[in-house]
Order: C-alpha cells, then sequence, then structure tokens
C-alpha cells in the first residue's frame, strides 16, 4: 500500500507519517463512521485504521477520515494518482519510535518529537486532494490529543482535539470522532 505521507524520524522527530503496507486482518474494506467540528470540518463518509509498519515492524495505529464515499481498495487505488472528485482528509494516530505491539488505549498528547525514553506521541493532520492527484498539506497539528477508546489491530476508535494551521498559517481548533475498521 502506497500513501501520499513521509515518515521522518530523524533525531527522534515526528512528521507526516507514511502508512505502509503489512499482513493483517483480509477485512472487506467498508469504511467506519466519524465526525469533524471547527473551521477545518468536513462531512465525513469514511474512516479507515492503518498500520504503521517501518521496516515492517509495528510501531503505531492511525486513522484516516474522509470526505467522500471510498472503500479501502479505492482509497489505496488513489495512490497519489488523478482522483475523480477533490476531497479533503484527516489523517492522526498515535505511534512510538520502536516497534511495539500498538498503543493501548488512553490520550496521547501531540508532539512534534517522541519523549524522551520511548513512549507514544500522537499525530493529526489536514490535507485538501485535489483531481490532479497534488495536495495541499498535510497541515500538522502543533498541540492537542488523540485519545484511543478502542485500540487494536482490526479498529481504531475514539476521539481528538488539536490546534492544526490552515492553508493562511493560522491556527483553528480541530476535533472529532472516528470508529475506523482495519484497511489492509
Amino acid at each position: 500500500m502506497r500513501w501520499g505521507w513521509l515518515l521522518l524520524l530523524a533525531g527522534c522527530q515526528l512528521g507526516p507519517v507514511i502508512p505502509t503496507e503489512d499482513a493483517g486482518f483480509p477485512g472487506d474494506g467498508g469504511a467506519g463512521t466519524g465526525s469533524l467540528q471547527g473551521p477545518l470540518a468536513f462531512p465525513v463518509h469514511g474512516a479507515f485504521e492503518l498500520h504503521n509498519t517501518p521496516g515492517g515492524q509495528l510501531t503505531g495505529f492511525s486513522f484516516v477520515l474522509v470526505e467522500h464515499d471510498l472503500s479501502c481498495s479505492q482509497l489505496e487505488a488513489l495512490d497519489g494518482g488523478a482522483v475523480a472528485q477533490p476531497f479533503r482528509q484527516i489523517y492522526a494516530g498515535v505511534l512510538a519510535n520502536q516497534a511495539n505491539d500498538g498503543p493501548p488505549p488512553s490520550t496521547y498528547q501531540v508532539l512534534t518529537n517522541f519523549p524522551p525514553g520511548g513512549g507514544y506521541a500522537a499525530f493529526v493532520s489536514y490535507s485538501d486532494i485535489y483531481g490532479d492527484g497534488g495536495q495541499s498539506g498535510p497541515f500538522t497539528a502543533t498541540d492537542g490529543s488523540v485519545t484511543l477508546a478502542t485500540s487494536g489491530p482490526y479498529e481504531v476508535s475514539g476521539s481528538f482535539n488539536a490546534t492544526v494551521p490552515d492553508a493562511n498559517g493560522q491556527s483553528t481548533n480541530l476535533s472529532g470522532t472516528f470508529d475506523a475498521p482495519y484497511c489492509p
């Protein structure tokens, strides 16, 4: 699975993240649900869990909320190419800088660096995806939190509240809920 995000762990820095392909639950690719509040909010038509597996090792769970109806396989097929309809997305999750079994249910702080000595850091980002496959963003949150009520290899659910810059560089609040099945 290829996605348009980048994982930069140079010096334990958190940056936009690329979920990588991994073997897992052979789900049907059905979309989950979510909701958003704030100036950047849009109607959520799908939510998907992704596994972050750099080097084949699980480092955390993430989720994507999208503006129009997509199945998991349709989302994967986008792969940075042209899309029939431009859309907006939220990409967020909880990661560690070392292999683990995934973050347990809890509330995690949005951080720009991993905590000293290990542990988890949350991230939240917003992007506009254009019809030609280009994008504006990701605009990555500078603070906030992600709460995982359910956290497992087949589903993540919970809520988030973050301060995210918009395309003009102005900070704005974005919050929401998610119930995202695994997108293999």
